[in-house]
């Protein structure tokens, strides 16, 4: 229970930082483009087919050979998350840098990161 209301903390400060200060106060828009986008650069969907594929890998073959802690079964999924957001956020921030739409990709990544940060923490307390 406490799990489900640290997650929606995050997801209220995810939303008023990304939606209020990013997008009306800064005006930075948010650019989301699919995996298989024809404005994207090969090097980055390659990338991200790597990532899913990693997960796929990790979730399907390496996690069912035993019993593993919440923290490490929700490891690869934030991971993958956090992967997939600091990719596009970089691959925003090399293509076109003067919009500052990657702050809205990294904002989520490190979001999610000190939520599974705090999430583990409090597994283990």
């Amino acid at each position: 229970m406490i799990n489900i209301f640290i997650l929606a903390i995050f997801l209220i400060v995810n939303l008023l930082i990304s939606q209020i200060y990013f997008k009306r106060y800064l005006n930075i828009p948010i650019k989301s483009k699919g995996i298989l986008s024809k404005e994207r650069k090969r090097g980055f969907q390659l990338a991200e087919a790597g990532f899913f594929v990693i997960f796929l890998y990790i979730h399907f073959f390496v996690l069912n050979e035993g019993y593993f802690p919440l923290t490490v079964r929700i490891a690869p999924i934030i991971g993958f998350f956090v992967l997939l957001n600091f990719n596009r956020g970089l691959e925003l921030w090399l293509t076109d840098r003067d919009s500052k739409a990657y702050y809205h990709d990294w904002l989520a990544a490190f979001i999610m990161s000190i939520f599974f940060a705090v999430l583990a923490a409090g597994h283990h307390l």
